[in-house]
């Protein structure tokens, strides 16, 4: 269960991304910037996309409760596939072969290392002291991303940003799990945990970020740092919190290590790729569809 919860909040925040990035580039036609607020607000694509974030926040809470983090979390890249698709179906972006590969190859070597590893969260119950310190290093840690993203070139800026914005959620999933714990619990302890309020504060942060990222630079751009570095920054401080259990089995370890290995070479392999480059063409900033699915929605005749 925890498994098709993490793939349905990973398809839910691939499509929230997009829609949230169209509607952005919809209200930047507003001339009047201090407008421009309000006209994001009332975009339906916009308000659409983070109803789907939201849907997936949900989703993933549930898969983190009932599954470990080092599981749930890494079933995100799933995203990845996705985006590509939507790379090529919407924006019209040519993909090789060789990354149709890759995409493939990264997709079922996750499916086969989180198989052979069957990882699961340790016994530690982190303590206010544990909690003090990672939040505080990975909030300076994101801080950092968005101070340099702000000061770069287009291109670095969008991943820079979408990398402090992946910074925030990974604190956010060990933040959700925590709570998960308190709601089945204690159900009326909730708004006393601090871990609520933390979150709320993370999570806006962690949004804000992701909005200056989709307007920063191109949409590959900021989605490969949030797709790619949110689940490894969760594992991260997953298991700084929580502890690390997995499989002692030693031909699931080297079996697993293997394939973990190929879905490092194979993202490495996606990243140097014109259609997850950061590097992109100044025209990749705007997202006017020219891609087959695109093409045929302009098309249709208007009521």
């Amino acid at each position: 269960m925890a498994i098709a919860l993490a793939v349905l909040t990973a398809l839910a925040n691939a499509l929230g991304s997009l829609m949230q990035r169209l509607g952005l580039e919809q209200s930047a036609t507003q001339p009047d910037k201090i407008a421009r607020p309000k006209a994001v607000a009332s975009s339906p694509l916009w308000s659409c996309g983070v109803a789907l974030m939201v849907l997936g926040f949900c989703l993933q809470a549930v898969a983190l409760h009932i599954g470990s983090i080092v599981l749930v979390q890494p079933l995100l890249l799933v995203e990845l596939p996705v985006i590509v698709l939507v790379l090529v179906g919407w924006f019209g972006q040519h993909i090789s072969l060789r990354d149709r590969g890759a995409t493939l190859l990264a997709t079922l070597s996750l499916g086969v290392a989180l198989a052979c590893f069957a990882p699961d969260d340790g016994t530690r119950q982190p303590s206010l002291k544990l909690w003090i310190t990672v939040c505080a290093v990975t909030s300076a840690s994101g801080i950092a991303l968005s101070v340099f993203g702000l000061v770069s070139k287009s291109g670095k800026r969008a991943f820079l940003l979408g990398l402090s914005a992946a910074t925030g959620f990974g604190l956010v999933a060990a933040l959700t799990k925590q709570l998960g714990d308190v709601v089945v619990s204690h159900p009326g302890n909730l708004v006393q945990t601090w871990q609520l309020w933390a979150l709320g504060f993370v999570g806006g942060a962690a949004f804000f970020a992701m909005q200056r990222a989709f307007e920063a630079g191109s949409f590959a751009a900021s989605q490969s740092a949030l797709i790619l570095g949110t689940p490894v920054l969760s594992i991260v401080v997953g298991g700084a919190l929580f502890g690390v259990s997995a499989t002692d089995v030693v031909w699931r370890e080297v079996l697993g290590s293997l394939a973990a290995l190929v879905v490092a070479i194979a993202i490495s392999v996606l990243l140097r790729s014109p259609i997850l480059s950061a590097s992109h063409d100044p025209s990749a900033t705007r997202l006017t569809g020219t891609g087959l699915l695109a093409r045929r929605k302009a098309q249709r005749p208007r009521p």
